[in-house]
């Protein structure tokens, strides 16, 4: 589930091996405004695009910060959706993959180019890929016997999908490239350029992509829960994150050692955009996030019943899906920008504050030769900038004195 180098690889847990992490667990309920400062970005409240009846959410990837696609499983009956995001706003969902089992990853490198896997089995066509052209979905090309579970393109020629083998598309068609594994069953698959790949599974294995072949495995942890999620900003960084909480990352040549970034949860999935900014989710509702330094800890979805996917285009757009059909999106922090409010009625002022992301704090009436009702007065004052929810203090004109 991952798209691109940045995206994401979907699906539940893994850990592994290299550089250890350093971090500190900051831990918040959530992504904490400074009172001194303006936050530079910010998670957004829980989002509904995708009623539960059509099924789970289960993967997203954002090339940009004005496209994404989401994919659901289609409740496993035959009818698997896809949305897409435009930058403000989600599609409905559209049914896309008439096969038994929805898709389970999606991976887009472009608004004009995604692919997803879904995990039908042979009883009813076998693992089936399909390719999105900017308008429109191809019909599913069952591609393996067994159900995949991930999917990442680097380009519109070059994707890799997993189970436990490996599937190459090449812009036109796909091709079997035969068992990837000594009896592993990679769960993510993350793939920054068509030269270099990285794989994990749930047996604690990790393989690695070279442009022509699959390494021999290597055995990174034991205890990698029952699934696993990595995401590779180059040939030389990947993060992998595991159902225990730990973290582990790739630096070129071998993988650190566990740090466990997340007691007593469980990730699903992790997103790298770079090498300096990392986001992973879990199970509980929180994301945390990797500086290139230390990881921090917030809780943004507390009610979700657990986020299953995260995709950053970059340090300052992320979307995060959780198990109940809602999005949320890291991005700029809204703030509250006072309007130009003298002069306004009341009601007039009212609106404009709500529209400017302030709310209307103590309102005060005082005499004056400005028309009765009149806004006089703002504090803050107009055009000045504070966070989202500033309580906005109105003057209003009482008409002038009586002598």
């Amino acid at each position: 589930m991952v798209g691109r180098a940045r995206l994401v690889a979907l699906g539940g847990i893994s850990r592994f091996s290299l550089r250890p992490i350093a971090f500190s667990a900051v831990v918040a309920a959530a992504l904490l405004i400074p009172s001194s400062a303006l936050a530079a970005n910010e998670w957004s409240a829980p989002t509904s695009i995708d009623p539960v009846t059509n099924g789970t959410l289960t993967s997203v990837s954002c090339p940009t910060a004005t496209f994404c696609v989401a994919v659901d499983n289609g409740k496993n009956n035959g009818d698997g959706h896809a949305l897409t995001f435009n930058g403000s706003r989600w599609s409905a969902p559209a049914v896309m993959d008439p096969d038994g089992y929805g898709p389970v990853s999606v991976s887009c490198i472009s608004a004009s180019f995604c692919a997803t896997v879904d995990g039908s089995t042979i009883s009813n066509g076998g693992g089936s890929a399909l390719t999105f052209n900017g308008s429109t979905w191809s019909a599913p090309t069952a591609i393996s016997n067994d159900s995949l579970t991930a999917v990442s393109c680097a380009s519109s020629s070059f994707c890799q999908a997993v189970n436990g083998n490996a599937y190459g598309y090449n812009g036109s068609s796909w091709s079997g490239e035969g068992p990837i594994s000594d009896g592993e069953n990679f769960q993510s698959v993350s793939c920054p350029s068509s030269s270099f790949c990285a794989a994990v599974g749930h047996n604690g294995d990790a393989d690695t992509f070279n442009g022509n072949s699959w390494s021999a495995q290597v055995f990174v942890d034991g205890a990698f829960g029952n699934a696993g999620a990595v995401s590779c900003a180059s040939s030389s960084f990947c993060v992998a994150v595991a159902s225990d909480g730990n973290a582990f990352t790739y630096n070129g040549s071998s993988w650190s050692g566990a740090n466990d970034i997340d007691p007593n949860q469980g990730f699903s999935s992790v997103s790298c955009p770079s090498s300096s900014f990392c986001v992973a989710v879990d199970g509980a509702g929180n994301a945390l996030t990797y500086n290139g330094n230390s990881w921090s800890s917030a809780s943004i979805d507390p009610n979700g019943q657990g986020l299953v996917a995260v995709s950053c285009a970059s340090s300052s757009f992320c979307m995060a899906l959780d198990t109940v059909g809602d999005a949320l999106k890291y991005g700029p922090a809204r703030l509250c920008v006072v309007p130009k409010l003298k002069g306004d009625t009341l009601n007039k002022a009212k609106g404009a504050l709500r529209k400017a992301d302030c709310k209307v704090g103590k309102v005060t009436k005082r005499a004056s030769k400005v028309r009765k009702g009149r806004v006089i007065l703002s504090k803050p004052k107009a055009r000045t900038k504070h966070k989202a929810g500033t309580k906005v203090a109105l003057t209003i004109s009482k008409g002038e004195a009586q002598r």
